[in-house]
């Protein structure tokens, strides 16, 4: 027999549909955001006088002018000439500029998960993503002028790039039915993953041919970008099917009755001390979905910040090279976003799995995989630097399952939350951005593989503790706390909704 839900999801397929172009423009956006945050990764490695900072650290007299010099590398390329920058900062200035950026990121979490519950995410989102691009196109003038403006610039980028995952979840509450959730939260999060395969070969590129003397032009390029994207998004997005003034009769009403019971629109004016605050803290499945961001954050900027110097340093790419297999690993996250997204949509939509087994096989797959494969990692050389782009291309492509498994938990467990909820989960996560990066500089300090070993070993530990802790305390169930101030008649629908949850599990 046919539920309504299932007439109405094959009467208002994706296809042609507004919630799809809301997918579409969110996958450009998170494909800016991660191409602001990764950009600086390739960039600095050619902004910087490795020869002069060579000397440095010998306590060597450091002459006005440098030339290029030539560095042995494995015989598999020979060598090669390493093109020096103009900027003189050590590996460990360098490890914190990188790693400043998640200062700011994790401030604007909780306090974005909150404004979203009250006003428009869409105007929310557009304010701090035009900054944050606009930030960026400063960035060569800041690291021209002084590493402290250089670093207040990277916190402000990250103040407005926190925005993003609160306010997007947020809209997502609105915008994804349940039985489509899963398929457009996973496209708009696979821009993360093409964001940064795109940016590390392109910001390569860039170092060697761009314009405004190589590497400024890296930023000018994202900035402006950026900037195209806002008004793209201000154009053609909006907050509620209701407030889509070209959306048909039928996909509004699909769209609202598939959310019937699960958002309710008083509560933007519940204040926020009211809000279900000792709820949350004493709730298992929210703790779940912190630990596997927190896990994973480590582990994934760790991975973010550190690919491409992992790749000149002990792989012994040159710089053209190292921004395409730098990229390779997030190819293989992008496909593997999309494919993961439509294996959970078919065992949702036939009842194959339920939805928490589906959270719960999805982390397996996510955590346990990369968990393994890390260790080999760890013991390959430049002599084996292709194996090793091809292993780090499959475990961090086995990293994407996450987006369809904790990373949309956030709206199965409590959508009228979904945007706080994440701001919460998020702000942990963002802690470890700037510990994991400062670690990496100070673990790989003498750029040999015995350091890098120890980066992978502990990535290894992380990964499969995350997976543990998830498989034991996670749920795809909407939780009791979640569904405060709704009326009757839509509590009894959820309480419905959740006796065929646990029929199904």
């Amino acid at each position: 027999m046919i539920t309504m839900k299932e007439e109405l999801t094959e009467k208002y397929p994706l296809c042609n549909s507004k919630r799809l172009i809301v997918a579409l423009i969110g996958f450009i956006g998170t494909l800016n955001l991660y191409s602001i945050r990764m950009n600086l990764s390739v960039g600095i490695l050619c902004m910087t006088n490795h020869t002069a900072v060579d000397l440095m650290d010998n306590h060597s007299f450091v002459p006005k002018n440098f030339s290029n010099v030539t560095k042995t590398s494995c015989a598999l390329l020979g060598e090669e000439k390493a093109k020096d920058g103009d900027l003189v900062w050590s590996k460990q200035t360098r490890s914190i500029i990188l790693g400043v950026f998640f200062w700011g990121y994790l401030v604007t979490q909780i306090p974005a998960g909150m404004l979203v519950q009250r006003f428009s995410p869409k105007w929310i989102l557009f304010g701090f993503m035009m900054l944050s691009s606009l930030s960026v196109m400063f960035t060569p003038l800041a690291a021209r002028t002084s590493v402290g403006f250089m670093i207040a610039l990277r916190v402000i980028c990250g103040l407005c790039s926190g925005v993003w995952f609160p306010s997007i979840y947020q809209l997502w509450s609105r915008w994804a039915p349940p039985q489509d959730r899963s398929l457009l939260v996973g496209l708009t999060n696979s821009g993360l993953h093409v964001g940064n395969a795109l940016t590390l070969p392109i910001a390569g590129l860039l170092c060697e041919y761009g314009f405004a003397g190589g590497w400024p032009s890296i930023f000018y390029t994202s900035g402006l970008f950026g900037i195209l994207w806002c008004i793209l998004w201000a154009f053609l997005i909006y907050d509620t099917p209701s407030d889509h003034p070209t959306i048909s009769d039928g996909e509004k009403n699909y769209i609202e009755k598939s959310l019937c019971g699960e958002i309710n629109d008083s509560n933007k004016n519940v204040n926020i001390c009211d809000l279900p605050w000792r709820a949350i803290a004493t709730s298992k499945p929210f703790w779940a979905i912190a630990v596997i961001n927190i896990m994973f954050d480590w582990n994934g900027y760790t991975f973010i910040t550190s690919t491409p110097t992992y790749m000149k340093e002990v792989l012994k790419f040159n710089m053209s090279q190292n921004g395409f297999v730098s990229a390779a690993p997030y190819i293989g996250m992008g496909i593997g976003q999309i494919c993961f997204a439509i294996l959970c949509d078919i065992l949702q939509k036939r009842k194959i799995l339920s939805v928490t087994r589906i959270r719960k096989l999805m982390n397996c797959l996510g955590m346990l995989t990369p968990g393994l494969i890390v260790v080999i990692l760890a013991y390959l050389k430049c002599e084996s630097r292709y194996l090793a782009v091809v292993l780090l291309t499959i475990g961090l492509s086995a990293t994407s399952a996450l987006f369809v498994g904790a990373f949309v938990n956030h709206v199965d467990i409590a959508p009228q939350y979904a945007g706080l909820l994440f701001g919460l989960t998020n702000t942990l996560g963002a802690f470890t951005g700037f510990f994991s990066s400062y670690f990496v500089g100070a673990v790989t300090k003498n750029n040999d593989v015995n350091s890098w070993r120890i980066v992978f070993f502990v990535c290894s530990i992380i990964y499969v503790a995350g997976a543990i802790f998830y498989l034991i305390f996670g749920s795809g169930k909407l939780q009791s706390w979640a569904i405060q101030n709704t009326n009757d008649s839509n509590n009894f629908s959820l309480l419905n909704k959740d006796k065929e949850k646990e029929a199904e599990c």
